[in-house]
């Protein structure tokens, strides 16, 4: 192997360990809200059980209350679950589909304090890994979360033609200053991040998009608030 093929198989592998740390450092970003969201699940499910073990005899009240403590579990079991799966490197799916992971996506949120509204068709797929654009949506979604300050609205549409698939994610927040804009998708620059990142939040979005074969763009301004357009490949 040549010196020039050894540097460029290093510099994937560093590539992947910088990606796979950003996950997990995002994960730990969302640990609170995650707590949260199921300590706000389960506590009707422990209140729910409580009524139940007070009217033993009542079978009709039983079988509802039943059934509200599985909804509320199994709500909790999701939440979970996508966190652990989102933490996982070891994934090998190269099509995700855009409903699906937008709706994981906005599970591992737990309990988005602002409004988020889905306009995506559950067949449509892209071709890119699914941790990947998951990784991209979930960036953009804490960005927009943390812009608003738990006021307004986020908005995801996707369209589609016979080869793209058009993601769309929009916020109704102040936007995002001309001078940061000009950096927004450089390692270590300014950016509407939350206070626990580095900058690289965008950057690597933008690297995982690269590789999918895929194109970010981000129009903003003070009036109409922020909204980052996604184009990738279509499964």
């Amino acid at each position: 192997m040549s010196r020039l093929n050894a540097a460029e198989a290093e510099l994937a592998s560093l590539r992947k360990v910088v990606d796979h740390q950003q996950r997990l450092a995002m994960v730990g970003t969302l640990a609170a809200g995650v707590a949260h969201e199921t300590n706000n699940l389960l506590t009707p499910v422990l209140a729910y059980a409580q009524m139940a073990r007070s009217k033993p005899d009542d079978t009709a009240l039983l079988q509802t209350l039943l059934e509200k403590c599985l909804v509320g579990v199994q709500s909790a079991t999701e939440v979970a679950s996508a966190i652990l799966d989102f933490s996982d490197p070891t994934a090998g799916q190269s099509s995700a589909n855009v409903s699906e992971t937008i709706r994981k996506s906005i599970l591992c949120l737990g309990g988005a304090s602002c409004d988020c509204v889905v306009r995506v068709d559950d067949g449509l797929a892209v071709s890119m890994p699914p941790l990947a654009i998951q990784q991209v949506i979930m960036n953009l979604l804490l960005n927009a979360k943390t812009a608003l300050g738990g006021r307004g609205c986020i908005v995801i549409e996707a369209s589609h033609d016979a080869r793209s698939v058009i993601l769309t994610v929009a916020d109704n927040g102040p936007g995002i200053p001309e001078e940061v804009r000009e950096h927004l998708f450089t390692a270590f620059s300014a950016s509407r991040e939350t206070s626990s990142g580095r900058g690289l939040g965008l950057w690597i979005c933008k690297q995982l998009l690269d590789r999918a074969g895929g194109v970010i763009e981000c129009e903003s301004d003070a009036e109409r608030g922020t909204t980052f357009t996604i184009t990738l490949p279509r499964a």
